[in-house]
């Protein structure tokens, strides 16, 4: 059937027809351009995104270049070893540092002291051979065996700087101008494929095109590739009227089709776990190893599925962030909290329970609703209560006002807030300086190998000072041998988290450890109050 015989079929007037094809031919044309529009902009954000990834390299280089001047790399790796660890602690993405003699041999690293590997011959060969003697290469690390992106470059005496950087961390910044495009991406350092597991469209089945831009100072290459999302995204933000009409039928099919594999997947299971309530609050306790009195305990959540067993929070909080469900796991464990310490109040005289929080919830307006809600009930309750923000991540300057206008509606109500993992963020004395915490948490990565690595000793004595400088009690995550507990008792710091004490327990397993705890120290629970932390 011809277009004008089925026009004529639906009784649309002749004198029509004219006007509604030249519509659909207007509609046909506009929307071709539209796509060489987007094309270009695919090429533009390409390139955007490879010359930032080329800027940060440059940063990072900067802020170790000190060790390729004025002979530095001819000093031993005591010397050498305070300072680079500072420089990791305040440089933003580099994870490891290693530094070499000439011929390649590594002779000293961040987080091992001294090393003694060779590098590749292949990637020395290429330092020496490049005019400006620098490189990034995508290899297995010698120390940690984990696949790892290496910054390296030379000083002139032919010793080098080799600094490793978490794919991660690159995928997250290229993630963030792409994803809300829908531009899928590969990242090719030296030739080899960086592997991104947090990738969702790894395979590319659906690419209708793509772009590639090379690194100029640096040999990478970063790929992007566009899908249907992004030509319509694009499509819909110049034309919306006519892409109301073809979201329609594309929105329903893949409405269809996801539906039909989420009962499978694991985010299915994760929301249908929070209906059904399949999570379970343990509790570490935290010890004042002085006088080996508990203090408190943080809530940790667990996953207990019916179907999978347990599921490691490594696991599940990712993806509760990822499907915006981190703000309702938490009012999750706020209300089992409040639970916990409204039923065991005897038990937690003197103690306080911690509960971790996002950034993201932090400053969520429902946190704050919830909390005054209970605090007209019971205010007694929100005193034994600290609130663990963790140090990862970044706020813009609105979302820090913000943050500290939370804060102190929340100290208001007799909570408490700590910083969470201090160290192990990319802004943490910046964090901490603009935000009233009256607890610091020291994550464990700083405790791991402190009786083989004195060198950590300065790093801790800094995060001390500047504890103290703020009035803020700190506590040690992770403590798990006896050498390390005498480190940290001789360097002042006395309360701790850890194996060493307790691990994480059900509800009614730590509620008899504290009832033991708490008869042993009778006489002093009775007469003194734990500084600083104590309700």
């Amino acid at each position: 059937m011809s277009a004008m015989a089925l026009l004529d079929s639906i009784n649309v007037p002749r004198k029509h027809l004219f006007s509604m094809l030249l519509l659909c031919l207007f509609n046909v044309i506009l929307i071709l351009v539209l796509i060489g529009c987007a094309n270009l902009h695919l090429d533009s954000s390409t390139k955007q995104a490879a010359r930032e990834i080329e800027t940060h390299f440059d940063r990072i280089k900067d802020d170790f270049n000190y060790l390729a001047k004025d002979n530095k790399l001819a000093d031993s790796c005591d010397v050498l070893l305070v300072e680079m660890r500072q420089s990791v602690f305040e440089t933003h993405m580099a994870k490891e540092v290693a530094v070499f003699r000439e011929g390649g041999q590594f002779f000293c690293a961040t987080n091992k002291g001294k090393v003694s590997f060779n590098l590749y011959p292949h990637i020395y060969q290429e330092l020496k051979s490049l005019p400006l003697h620098q490189t990034v290469a995508y290899f297995k690390a010698a120390i940690n065996r984990l696949n790892s992106i290496g910054l390296l470059f030379l000083d002139d005496q032919q010793r080098g700087v080799s600094i490793l950087i978490p794919p991660g961390y690159l995928f997250e910044l290229i993630e963030q101008k792409f994803a809300p495009q829908g531009i899928d991406f590969d990242l090719w350092i030296s030739g080899q494929l960086v592997d991104n597991k947090s990738s969702m469209n790894s395979s590319h089945s659906e690419v209708l095109r793509f772009s590639e831009y090379q690194g100029e100072r640096f040999p990478f290459a970063l790929k992007s590739q566009a899908g249907h999302a992004y030509y319509l995204s694009y499509i819909f933000d110049k034309y919306w009227v006519f892409l109301l009409v073809s979201s329609v039928v594309i929105v329903s099919y893949s409405f269809s089709s996801k539906r039909r594999i989420a009962k499978n997947s694991l985010e299915f299971s994760l929301v249908d776990a929070l209906n059904r309530g399949y999570f379970e609050c343990y509790y570490q306790p935290i010890i004042d190893a002085s006088s080996h009195r508990a203090i408190g305990c943080e809530a940790l959540l667990r996953w207990n599925d019916p179907k999978r067993g347990f599921v490691s929070p490594g696991i599940f909080i990712p993806l509760a962030e990822k499907l915006n469900l981190i703000n309702r796991l938490t009012y999750y464990v706020f209300n089992q909290v409040v639970d916990f310490i409204a039923k065991n109040e005897s038990v937690l005289i003197g103690k306080y329970v911690s509960i971790n929080i996002s950034r993201k919830t932090l400053i969520a307006p429902r946190l704050l609703r919830i909390v005054k809600q209970f605090q007209k009930a019971h205010p007694h309750i929100l005193k034994k209560l600290v609130f663990e923000i963790t140090e990862n991540g970044e706020y813009t300057d609105e979302e820090l006002e913000l943050a500290k206008k939370h804060i102190q509606e929340l100290c208001r109500t007799g909570i408490r807030i700590a910083v969470d993992d201090f160290g192990t963020g990319y802004s943490g004395l910046n964090f901490v300086s603009q935000l009233p915490f009256e607890i610091m948490k020291i994550d464990r990565v700083f405790v791991k190998n402190l009786d083989k690595q004195q060198s950590t000793k300065p790093v801790l004595e800094s995060m001390v000072n500047l504890a103290r400088s703020r009035n803020m009690t700190v506590i040690v995550e992770g403590v798990e041998t006896d050498i390390q507990l005498q480190i940290l008792l001789d360097m002042g710091f006395v309360y701790i988290q850890g194996f060493l004490f307790a691990r994480p327990m059900p509800e009614e397993e730590v509620i008899e450890y504290l009832k033991h705890i708490n008869k042993i120290n009778a006489i002093n629970i009775q007469c003194r109050e734990t500084p600083a932390l104590e309700s």
